[in-house]
């Protein structure tokens, strides 16, 4: 699952001059369901990461105007770091 959202989020990359999103997913599924909430905002997509890489992700990104974050379980100590990083 890990390498298809790595894949996906290459190709979900936009750079309008629009307010941008970051999508953190734990599914191909959850980041196709940001990619398009975020599409219909009319925001662009900065990039996308899975778990495993959800901290060093944001570490990496320079700007941007939201963080979605799109899980569909529970992630222990990984999510609870993310929400802490994310406040």
């Amino acid at each position: 699952m890990a390498e298809n959202i790595a894949h996906d989020r290459r190709a979900m990359i936009d750079y309008r001059d629009v307010p941008s999103v970051l999508i953190l997913a734990d599914s191909e599924a959850g980041a196709e369901r940001a990619r398009h909430s975020a599409e219909k905002a009319g925001c662009r997509v900065s990039g996308a990461a899975c778990p495993e890489a959800w901290i060093e992700r944001l570490d990496r990104q320079a700007g941007v105007d939201a963080v979605v974050v799109e899980i569909d379980r529970h992630h222990g100590a990984m999510l609870e770091c993310l929400l802490e990083r994310l406040d």
